[in-house]
C-alpha cells in the first residue's frame, strides 16, 4: 500500500531527495551534450539477472553490480552501479544523488516473464555495460496494461550514456523523469507530444509524458556525452603597463593583458 506520491507516480520522499540534488546549479552533468537518434533496439539475453525470479520487485535497490570497467560520471570514476526497479541507475551507493533516469517513475516487475539484467560486452578500452529492463510495468491496478522495455548503456573511455527504448505499451496518461542528475545539477528531457522531439528540461521538475498515443518508438535512443577536456599548451600572452619601472603606492596606472 502506498501513500503520498508525485503526479508521475514515484514515492514522494525518494523523488524529493533526488530532485533536491537534481536542482542545484554547478555545471557537471549540465555540460553534457545531448543527441536523439532512431535505431534498433537489440535485447540482451545473457548477463547477470539481478531481479527476482518472479514478481514483484518494487522500490528497493538491488545489490551493487560491477560495471566491468571504470566509468566517469559527473567528474568521478565509478566501478559499480546500483539499479533500482523504478527505472533508474545510481552510481556508487544506493540512493546516490548521481543517477541516470531512463524511465524514472513508480515501476515494478510484472508477473509475466520479466527481469532486470546487467551485461558488459566488448574488449577494453571499448566495453559497454548494458542495464536492461524487460517487460517492466507501472504500479497500480489501473496500469495493468503498461509494459516497458528499455536499456541504459554505459560506454568505456568516452563515458557516454545512452538510453535505448524497446517495445513500449502505454495505455494511460502518465509522466516520468528522463535524464541525468548529479549532486550539483541536472540534464533532463521534457516531452509533451512526441518523444522524438524532446526538449531540454527547463527545471528539475520537467518530465516526459506518455499516453495511449505518446510514447517512445522502439529504437529511439537518447545519448548524453560529457564535454571534452582541454588539451595542449596554452599560448602565452603579453602584458603592458602605462607606468614606469617603479610604481608608488597610491599612484594610478593601467595594466592590460593580451593573448589570453
Amino acid at each position: 500500500m502506498r501513500t503520498w506520491q508525485t503526479p508521475f507516480g514515484a514515492p514522494m520522499l525518494a523523488i524529493l531527495i533526488m530532485l533536491f540534488c537534481f536542482g542545484k546549479a554547478n555545471a557537471q552533468v549540465a555540460a553534457y551534450g545531448f543527441a536523439s537518434t532512431s535505431g534498433t533496439y537489440t535485447p540482451i539475453t545473457s548477463g547477470t539477472v539481478i531481479s527476482s525470479a518472479a514478481c514483484c520487485d518494487d522500490d528497493t535497490d538491488y545489490a551493487s553490480s560491477p560495471i566491468g570497467f571504470s566509468f566517469t560520471y559527473a567528474g568521478t570514476a565509478y566501478t559499480n552501479i546500483v539499479v533500482n526497479p523504478n527505472g533508474y541507475v545510481s552510481f556508487g551507493t544506493p540512493s546516490s544523488a548521481n543517477y541516470v533516469g531512463a524511465f524514472f517513475a513508480d515501476l515494478l516487475q510484472r508477473a509475466i516473464p520479466s527481469d532486470v539484467r546487467v551485461l558488459t560486452t566488448g574488449t577494453a578500452p571499448n566495453q559497454v555495460c548494458t542495464i536492461q529492463y524487460s517487460n517492466w510495468g507501472r504500479f497500480g491496478g489501473a496500469n495493468a496494461g503498461e509494459i516497458y522495455n528499455f536499456q541504459i548503456r554505459l560506454t568505456q573511455t568516452t563515458n557516454t550514456i545512452a538510453v535505448v527504448y524497446g517495445a513500449m505499451t502505454t495505455t494511460v496518461a502518465a509522466a516520468q523523469a528522463v535524464g541525468l542528475a548529479s549532486t550539483t545539477d541536472f540534464n533532463n528531457r521534457a516531452v509533451t507530444t512526441s518523444w522524438a522531439t524532446s526538449t531540454a528540461g527547463a527545471s528539475n521538475s520537467s518530465n516526459a509524458v506518455t499516453s495511449a498515443t505518446v510514447f517512445p518508438a522502439s529504437g529511439l535512443t537518447y545519448t548524453w556525452t560529457p564535454p571534452t577536456g582541454c588539451t595542449g599548451t596554452p599560448t602565452a600572452g603579453t602584458t603592458a603597463s602605462s607606468a614606469g619601472a617603479s610604481v608608488c603606492s597610491g599612484v594610478a596606472f593601467t595594466l592590460s593583458l593580451t593573448g589570453a
